[in-house]
């Protein structure tokens, strides 16, 4: 406002020659989430018009940084509560219930790797059925400059342990989807679906939540059944919509949480 307030004055010191007129601009940061009143001058001689411009410009420019900078390292964390011992012990195997390695991505708002009430694609009906992530990590680095992160965790999450993975968020693409296949089972998954990671144009410290179960409407399967047999496999045609679990009459969890997730911020 300095900057405007000297070149105003300047300006005025030379009306007698030049014919000046005020233009009030209104600019609405939708990230900011607030409107500024941006006052300049825009004179009728180029060389106004050019100091006037600047004004704008330095201006415009410090909001836009000030709205995100560098990047952010996260530690995404899945606690498994599905052990024979816990709260789940009347209900699942002798061995427990795993979650698969987790697969994580950072991407931009338009991107959509898990759309409840959506359908799911091969990579996630891969995970969903028999945790195999690969062909969805594929699909997530084909989006190229929409993606950040493509990580896949080193191994899977036996009941009552905890695994995690580490991903980068940017000021583009700072929405966060995880995905975890509760294993043995048709198409069960845990998920942490386009969260972000930004609040009011900073990243946010740290967040948490339950994890429950969804039905990825691939396998009409209603048992912790082995997805290496493909006996056991009953494929659903066509493809149902990705839902709670609890909403399914195969929901054997009797819409409790299965797990919770923590995310921290590294830097």
């Amino acid at each position: 406002m300095t900057l405007i307030k000297n070149v105003k004055s300047a300006l005025y010191k030379g009306r007698t020659k030049y014919q000046l007129h005020i233009i009030r601009i209104n600019k609405l940061s939708h990230s900011l989430k607030f409107q500024t009143t941006l006052t300049t001058l825009v004179a009728m001689k180029t060389c106004n018009a050019i100091i006037a411009a600047i004004c704008v410009f330095a201006l415009a420019t410090g909001a836009v940084a000030s709205k995100c900078m560098g990047s952010a390292k996260y530690k995404v964390i899945f606690y498994n509560k599905l052990s024979d011992t816990g709260p789940f012990k009347k209900i699942v195997p002798k061995d427990g219930l795993a979650f698969s390695p987790m697969t994580g991505v950072t991407h931009d708002a338009r991107v959509s790797l898990f759309t409840p009430r959506g359908f799911a694609s091969q990579g996630l009906q891969d995970v969903c059925e028999t945790g195999n992530n690969a062909a969805l990590m594929e699909e997530a680095k084909a989006l190229k400059m929409r993606q950040t992160s493509v990580v896949g965790g080193a191994a899977g999450i036996p009941g009552g342990k905890q695994g995690y993975i580490e991903v980068m968020a940017t000021c583009d693409n700072y929405y966060l989807t995880v995905t975890s296949m509760i294993a043995p089972s048709p198409d069960w998954i845990v998920q942490i679906n386009n969260m972000p990671l930004m609040k009011h144009g900073k990243y946010i410290k740290k967040a948490w939540g339950r994890l429950f179960a969804y039905d990825c409407g691939t396998d009409s399967g209603r048992d912790f059944t082995d997805p290496s047999n493909p006996a056991l496999d009953i494929e659903t045609k066509p493809k149902d919509n990705i839902v709670p679990l609890v909403q399914d009459e195969t929901d054997r969890f009797g819409g409790y949480a299965v797990g919770y997730y923590k995310i921290v911020k590294m830097n």
